[in-house]
């Protein structure tokens, strides 16, 4: 496992130390999980952002989806 550094309030880090191994296991494998979920979803974003910026540059520039279509077909030749 790598080790990352959040900041917390001094309540909050107090309170920390003073918790039982046991829960702190607890909580690193929960954190860990919800961190992970939020990243996913992050990046699941960005790609699809991507993809509408790639869309919207492609439909300026004149791109169709008929001429992407007529496109495709002629390599399937």
């Amino acid at each position: 496992m790598d080790r990352i550094v959040l900041e917390v309030d001094g309540r909050m880090a107090n309170a920390w130390r003073n918790s039982s191994p046991a829960f702190k296991s607890r909580m690193e494998k929960e954190i860990n999980l919800r961190i992970g979920k939020r990243l996913k979803e992050a990046q699941r974003a960005e790609f699809k952002q991507a993809i509408v910026e790639a869309r919207d540059e492609a439909e300026a520039k004149g791109l169709t989806e008929e001429i992407l279509e007529q496109l495709l077909s002629e390599d399937e030749e």
